[in-house]
């Protein structure tokens, strides 16, 4: 578990070696885009990106193992990527 929320984060990045996350909670931060970085989250069941900036995301077809994402009280206009969503198997709160 990783637990960042709350910390006025504008990206995300270095993940490369957390490949056991299972929950990444980047909630109530100032995050504008989703873009890469998800690759090796290969674990990662809980993304929560809740009350950010977000505007764009992409690169989500990676989690395989998601159950529960939030991206609730975001700005999405673009959401390149998420026809990959359909195909995570696991993948039940949206």
């Amino acid at each position: 578990m990783l637990s960042l929320n709350e910390n006025k984060i504008t990206q995300i990045g270095n993940l490369t070696y957390q490949t056991n996350l299972e929950l990444l909670n980047l909630a109530k931060n100032e995050i504008v885009s989703i873009k890469e970085g998800f690759e090796t989250l290969v674990n990662l069941r809980v993304l929560d990106l809740n009350n950010n900036q977000i505007t764009a995301m992409r690169g989500l077809h990676y989690l395989e193992c998601l159950r529960f994402l939030n991206f609730e009280n975001n700005r999405i206009t673009r959401v390149n990527g998420v026809k990959h969503i359909k195909d995570l198997p696991l993948l039940s709160d949206l």
